[in-house]
């Protein structure tokens, strides 16, 4: 009672456990650093497992190739001289 008298709480009502989700997450203990830190390396081995097996490079050039608007100006830059940018 005493933590809730800092909060303008004017009433208190009570929801069946199935009915009151958002709760389910507020009350559950905290993890610990450990834990966080292997969900963390989890999800970067995750993330490079599927850029590994992807070609999501090849993929975005052969989209950009096919592309109407960006074709003239691939081929523009394919054909084109370098120029310095110093």
């Amino acid at each position: 009672a005493m933590k809730l008298s800092a909060y303008q709480i004017e009433e208190i009502k009570y929801r069946p456990g199935r009915l009151n989700a958002n709760a389910d997450s507020l009350s559950r203990n905290p993890l610990s650093n450990n834990d966080i830190n292997q969900l963390e390396v989890s999800t970067i081995e995750t993330a490079v497992n599927l850029w590994q097996n992807t070609n999501i490079l090849d993929d975005i050039r052969k989209e950009q190739e096919a592309d109407s608007k960006l074709k003239p100006i691939i081929e523009l830059l394919k054909t084109a001289p370098s120029t310095d940018f110093n």
